[in-house]
């Protein structure tokens, strides 16, 4: 990379790297800081506008049926469920077997319900859900399923940050995005990161003679040097700048006064923050639900689980319904609406051998998980709304799904009914309808044209909720 490519990618604010555009998170912040303007910074919240997080489960997670009820294109069950991994014992044909605690019909066995159902019951009545049952390639970042860029394209901006993730990349998360946004995601590693957002906004708006010293200092850097210092947390990347000089270290380790943006120092989430083991995911809530983050991915790692068992798969659901009760849960602390998109590269493939896990409360037999299954791939959208359950609306179709399996149950998606058609086999159909269906919420226009390429078409075939 010459020296004037390497300004051109400053002055945009875009770079390339592993089929991603991305930009360090210290020169993102500053950039988005300056698109933004100052003046335009505030830290109070529109409540009216609900907060937007990606939940990405990297590796190809058993959403359907394991986790989430589906339904055949008549919104019948399934005559099996043994493609999904459940044997018949299992099948939700008894209301016993299925669990409406969060509105989203599950399974009463589901490792990701028992998670999800850590958060308080008051919470739950208050979520409502859609599965989303579309193809998604097996164990590849190249599915267009990340939509919080979307979703900041379509008018969700924060007080210090565009966008937040877990990953140095354009979307924040492991899957790329479809949308056309040029907004770098700002990487959370940690708590401290909230802490070096305030303290990097606060140099910025007093001295900006010393961000300019940073991008001049990121300017010299060479492309693999930018991808190494694209790949470390904010504070570490300040912590970088400082012992070069090119920031003064009581300034950036303090943060602004009365501000805080360490959900660690929250006395109004502290219980949560003590509840969740992944400081990461946790931060992004809170900078998210705050609205000091526009929007914001958590990836969660480990979900190419197809080992010859079933413990290790409903682990790690458990450990992804955790997280999404964490995020639940501080949405009701901070009185704020909140959609959650939950999507997986793949899916998986059974083995006809059973093995016992824990159910919802005693031990069940569940096929062990043998290999990646595209065609097996679901995501779910969960709703929640501190003055009560949202109510949720489909275009002449009662069940909270779009798109649709085979009622062979073999796991094979079914392209009808056609309103759903495009749905069930496009990825970046999935991730439009959801930021449609943000828009919805709001009473807004759904449009996504000028959003990305190569529009859907009737979106309102994929609304599912009204404003």
């Amino acid at each position: 990379m010459s020296k004037h490519d390497r300004r051109d990618f400053l002055r945009r604010a875009i770079g390339f790297s592993c089929g991603y555009v991305y930009l360090p998170s210290l020169a993102t912040l500053i950039f988005n800081r300056q698109a933004f303007g100052s003046d335009s910074c505030s830290t109070q919240v529109d409540n009216d506008s609900p907060a937007f997080i990606g939940l990405d489960l990297r590796g190809g997670a058993s959403i359907a049926g394991n986790n989430v009820i589906v339904y055949d294109d008549k919104g019948e069950l399934l005559k099996s469920y043994e493609g999904l991994g459940l044997p018949s014992a299992l099948h939700p044909q008894g209301t016993d077997k299925i669990n409406t605690s969060i509105g989203l019909p599950m399974h009463a066995d589901s490792a990701m319900l028992r998670g999800i159902l850590q958060a308080p019951a008051t919470v739950q009545a208050n979520t409502n859900g859609v599965v989303i049952c579309t193809r998604a390639q097996d164990d590849t970042s190249s599915n267009q399923l990340a939509t919080a860029p979307g979703v900041h394209l379509a008018g969700a901006n924060g007080s210090f940050a565009a966008l937040v993730g877990t990953q140095a990349s354009a979307s924040g998360g492991n899957s790329i995005t479809p949308f056309m946004t040029n907004a770098a995601p700002v990487r959370i590693t940690d708590f401290s990161s909230g802490d070096a957002i305030a303290s990097i906004a606060s140099v910025w708006q007093q001295q900006p003679e010393r961000m300019a010293k940073v991008i001049t200092a990121l300017n010299k850097l060479s492309f693999s040097q930018l991808e190494q210092f694209s790949n470390l947390g904010l504070s570490e990347q300040a912590v970088a700048m400082m012992k070069c000089g090119y920031l003064n270290a009581e300034q950036m380790l303090l943060p602004q006064e009365g501000l805080i943006l360490n959900a660690s120092q929250d006395t109004d989430v502290s219980s949560i923050v003590n509840f969740q083991q992944n400081p990461a995911a946790t931060e992004i809530a809170y900078l998210v639900l705050k609205g000091y983050a526009g929007t914001g991915t958590i990836t969660l790692s480990g979900y190419d689980y197809h080992d010859t068992t079933a413990t290790t798969g409903d682990s790690r659901d458990y450990a992804a319904g955790q997280t999404i009760a964490m995020i639940l849960a501080m949405a009701a602390a901070l009185n704020r609406k909140l959609m959650l998109h939950v999507y997986t590269d793949g899916g998986v493939s059974i083995g006809r051998q059973a093995t016992a896990v824990t159910g919802g409360g005693t031990q069940v037999e569940k096929f062990v998980w043998v290999g990646d299954s595209e065609m097996r791939a679901a995501a779910f959208v969960l709703v929640y709304d501190p003055d009560g359950r949202p109510s949720l609306t489909f275009n002449n179709d009662q069940r909270q799904q779009l798109g649709a399996y085979k009622n062979a149950g073999d796991g094979t998606i079914n392209l009808q009914p056609s309103q759903h058609q495009k749905i069930a086999g496009d990825p970046v159909a999935q991730a439009q309808a959801v930021v449609a269906n943000w828009l919805a919420w709001q009473g807004k226009p759904t449009t996504v044209q000028g959003l990305v390429q190569t529009p859907i078409g009737d979106i309102d075939d994929y609304i599912f909720i009204g404003g």
